[in-house]
């Protein structure tokens, strides 16, 4: 994105220049942070405990600082437009994540108003807590897989964390893309086993090899196509390739005995395709 190509230049030129930019880590009692715009490289040291809330005049809901919020469940307020120019240091501020909305200088009527909503929320998100393992089940009785997409075999933890009944998608590619050369297959039935063993039982569906496109390998060289996402990628290379493909399936198949494994082919390819292979 822009605004991180953005970022770090400007934390490069701040060290070239000797200039000291604001230090979130070193935030240590409650604020609400105001900002023109909040950085990657912000988020990554806001801590929740003593970063109450945030407003910035720029972004959106899938801005960085929008996502990071969510996931430290700090209330933010993105694209209010003119909040540095209303709000100043020492303001008391109310942020209301959930509505959009900010309160300056609240009265005391509006800061208890606040303070119950934060208390029911609280306890409603403590019922929720309790429903994480209980069945997805509808009025009429029908069951739902709910199933957690995954990269890593550590992402696993989170998925079991919040009760989901499987892995519905192991994208085996970033294994790949995190490596400098192809994953041998040790090294695959070892991240398998692990999101197998980790999910306890519960089914692991992996996809095969889904590269090419907009997910290179810088040592697998690809040819170059016009349109290279309905080109030579995903199941064409493994069938191209029976060497890194029975490699993989291999690994998948070890893994297997730990656990309930499921495979899936990325389907970028023709019947005629699939039938001479």
């Amino acid at each position: 994105r822009a605004a991180d190509v953005k970022d770090v230049a400007k934390r490069a030129l701040s060290h070239l220049l000797g200039k000291q930019l604001p230090d979130i880590a070193s935030i240590s009692e409650p604020v609400v942070i105001i900002a023109k715009e909040i950085t990657p490289s912000d988020t990554s040291q806001m801590d929740a405990k003593f970063v109450k809330g945030l407003a910035t005049d720029l972004g959106g809901r899938t801005s960085h600082a929008a996502i990071m919020a969510r996931t430290l469940r700090i209330p933010a307020v993105v694209g209010a437009e003119d909040v540095t120019s209303t709000i100043k240091n020492g303001d008391m501020v109310i942020v209301d994540g959930l509505h959009g909305d900010i309160i300056v200088d609240p009265s005391q009527t509006q800061i208890d108003e606040y303070q119950a909503k934060a208390d029911s929320f609280e306890k409603e998100r403590a019922e929720w807590a309790k429903l994480v393992d209980a069945p997805s089940v509808s009025k009429d009785g029908q069951h739902f897989e709910i199933a957690a997409n995954i990269g890593t075999p550590d992402d696993v933890a989170d998925a079991v964390k919040q009760g989901a009944d499987g892995v519905g998608l192991f994208r085996s590619e970033f294994l790949y893309m995190s490596s400098d050369h192809l994953p041998t297959e040790d090294e695959q039935f070892e991240a398998y086993k692990k999101a197998v063993v980790g999910m306890k039982g519960k089914p692991v569906v992996v996809r095969t090899l889904d590269i090419g496109g907009d997910k290179p390998l810088n040592y697998l060289p690809l040819p170059e196509e016009m349109n290279p996402f309905l080109g030579y990628r995903a199941i064409r290379i493994c069938l191209h390739r029976p060497d890194i493909f029975k490699t993989q399936l291999r690994a998948l198949i070890r893994a297997s005995e730990f656990g309930p494994v499921e495979i899936m082919f990325p389907m970028i390819a023709t019947l005629a395709e699939l039938r001479q292979a």
